[in-house]
């Protein structure tokens, strides 16, 4: 599992090695724990805890039931539920500054994690790694569908798109890429926005990711038949 906190070089390794940072070779790819735009240090947070749901906020969904910030962990993952070929893991939060817990699980082409404090989740991540075109507009359909087409924020790049919803203090992050070969990864996260902002996952950080990724990309020289993320989905 990795946190999409450092866009630059996940859309780096994805696109020049076509899988997600945690499985890419780490010759002449920055890490994200040791990248410059992070400091190699876990950003400083504080929220309020969550005391119930904000049902009108946007969501995650899973197998058409809705997964939202604040839902206590046991409804997390009885929702986001382990398969069978998935491992579990555990590991540091992404962000500092409470007394946050991380869990979640992956397999070979999908993964799940969230960050709780206390019982309640305050942010949760899904990804589809090699992810089909018919997978990336499946789920872009039904986020868009689900909570509006016109009321997303879209960001365009080279080899990568953004979107985000947001409402009252939740927002939501849908981010595709395309590698080597069509290669595609999606990961959809949702949390408070302060978090969000906290691991670069807003719109001005997502401008400034998609430009340097795209540098770094062509200057790495490997994809120069890419196809444009703006005509991707």
């Amino acid at each position: 599992m990795s946190w999409r906190s450092n866009s630059t070089y996940f859309l780096f390794a994805v696109a020049c090695c076509g899988c997600q940072p945690g499985n890419a070779p780490t010759q002449n790819i920055p890490s994200v724990e040791t990248s410059p735009a992070l400091g190699g240090t876990r950003p400083e947070v504080v929220i309020e805890p969550f005391r119930s749901i904000e049902t009108e906020a946007p969501y995650l969904i899973r197998q058409g039931k809705r997964l939202f910030v604040g839902e206590l962990e046991d409804n997390v993952f009885s929702l986001f539920l382990k398969p069978a070929s998935a491992r579990d893991f555990f590991e540091e939060p992404p962000i500092s500054g409470a007394n946050y817990t991380a869990r979640g699980w992956q397999t070979g082409v999908e993964s799940f994690g969230a960050v709780f404090l206390g019982e309640r989740m305050v942010l949760g991540q899904y990804t589809v790694d090699q992810a089909s075109v018919e997978t990336t507009q499946e789920l872009i359909t039904l986020y868009e569908n689900a909570l509006g087409s016109t009321s997303v924020q879209f960001v365009p790049g080279k080899y990568g798109t953004y979107r985000f919803w947001q409402r009252g203090s939740v927002r939501l992050m849908l981010v595709t890429t395309q590698g080597v070969k069509g290669v595609r990864s999606v990961s959809v996260a949702v949390g408070h926005f302060r978090l969000m902002d906290g691991l670069r996952m807003d719109a001005t950080s997502a401008r400034l990711d998609l430009t340097e990724a795209a540098r770094l990309i062509d200057s790495h020289g490997r994809l120069a038949d890419a196809v444009p993320g703006s005509d991707q989905p």
